[in-house]
């Protein structure tokens, strides 16, 4: 079983973080002969089991299913009023490959892997000195339904629309793709910031305003197969998998067909469509693995429904991605995979689209000063208002969580209401 199955076997109803450890203390622990065992026995400390706890499954000849049932039956069997707590393992073992821990966030994974590498350390020495031994199955049931314990879980707050999810986001450094990672980040996921750029001053803001491991960053280039498959194997083995991809990278390049160089044409190609390919297939592998379904979010533009004079190479490749979206919710839909798209348009802040010269080349097509453009483009919407990233992030929200559930195959306009591009 690999880390997307095996998450996808423990996410029932809700969605948790993995740990991997393939550390040489796990393996050299795993490799011993009585592991099996001895790793049976139970908790070390009641502290521990309500950690990890009783037992953890032990992939050689088990799965989530049947220690699942086991854990139904211990439950009957000890005739408690209280309501079943979740019966997943928070510890899987595999000899020869290592240690998956779980959690509902990263924090609580590393807590549990600390914990069960203590563990692993107080049994071997017990079994140098006679023998491990430890709670009966009375106590440690009792031990991990302990009222206060209960209680305090009724004093949880509740968890946020993307909490235990694991989203990716291409273009991620700056703009729309640093706004949405940041605002997933709030809504609770588990933020891959990957960027052909340099992704680490925005992983360094989501961990440092969210805490231990809730964003890492990757350099990608989405043109490239063998980066873009390395960024998501990277992706599961520090999560185990994947909930949310936003396609968000691209460029732009402008010029009319007579002058566009074949160079500027196939780069457009080679980040607006093979790019959003290569992101999206390889997400909806890990997607089908786990077995839950998944969300893809793609970010096409206004210029899908109004293309742009002057920009052809962008026009026709995003509207080649616009296509690829809608592909994507057709043999996506069986699996539970969504696939919508979002159709920003003039998004100014922090935007590396808006270069000076593109500026300067929209200025004096429309015959006015550069510093007039914003304002040019937020008057020429139904709203009069500018729309910024953060707007694009909100909408990339919705259509990666519950709230739109059931939508695929949807195309979202972000631009103020530009009636040229009204979808038709």
């Amino acid at each position: 079983m690999n880390a997307p199955a095996l998450r996808g076997a423990l996410c029932r109803d809700r969605k948790v973080i993995l740990e991997f450890d393939d550390s040489p203390e796990v393996l050299e622990f795993l490799a011993r002969p009585d592991a099996k065992r001895i790793t049976q026995i139970g908790a070390a400390t009641p502290d521990h089991l309500l950690y990890t706890k009783r037992f953890p499954l032990f992939l050689e000849d088990d799965d989530v299913d049947r220690y699942v049932e086991r854990y139904k039956l211990a439950y009957n069997n000890n005739k408690t009023n209280f309501p079943m707590l979740d019966p997943t393992p928070r510890v899987i073992l595999k000899p020869g490959v290592g240690m998956w821990t779980v959690g509902k966030d990263a924090r609580a994974a590393r807590i549990v892997r600390d914990i069960y590498r203590h563990t692993m350390r107080i049994i071997a020495r017990a079994e140098k000195l006679g023998g491990y031994e430890t709670l009966s199955d009375h106590d440690a049931f009792h031990a991990e339904y302990w009222p206060l314990e209960l209680y305090k879980l009724t004093l949880l707050p509740k968890e946020k629309e993307l909490a235990g999810h694991v989203a990716m986001v291409t273009g991620a450094a700056g703009g729309i793709g640093r706004a949405i990672a940041l605002r997933f980040a709030e809504e609770g996921a588990h933020v891959v910031v990957t960027d052909i750029a340099d992704p680490q001053p925005v992983v360094q803001r989501i961990v440092d305003k969210h805490g231990l491991r809730r964003a890492i960053g990757i350099k990608l280039d989405v043109s490239d197969e063998a980066s873009v498959e390395r960024a998501f194997e990277e992706t599961v083995r520090a999560y185990g998998g994947l909930d949310v991809l936003v396609s968000n990278a691209g460029v732009s390049s402008f010029g009319t067909l007579d002058v566009l160089s074949l160079a500027d044409w196939e780069k457009a190609f080679a980040v607006n469509t093979r790019g959003h390919f290569l992101v999206a297939r390889a997400a909806i592998r890990i997607m089908k693995e786990q077995g839950r379904g998944g969300s893809i979010v793609f970010n096409a533009s206004k210029n899908v429904t109004a293309p742009g004079k002057e920009f052809g190479a962008y026009s026709v490749s995003k509207a080649a991605e616009a296509q690829l979206c809608r592909i994507a919710a057709l043999e996506g839909g069986e699996f539970g995979i969504r696939a919508n798209m979002l159709n920003p348009d003039a998004i100014f802040d922090g935007s590396r689209f808006w270069s000076a010269e593109m500026r300067n080349m929209r200025a004096q097509a429309y015959g006015i000063d550069s510093e007039k453009l914003p304002d040019f483009y937020r008057n020429r919407t139904l709203l009069k208002t500018e729309v910024t990233a953060a707007d694009v992030a909100e909408a990339a929200l919705f259509l990666a969580g519950p709230r739109s559930a059931k939508t695929t195959g949807a195309m979202l306009p972000v631009d103020g209401g530009v009636k040229e591009a009204f979808p038709r």
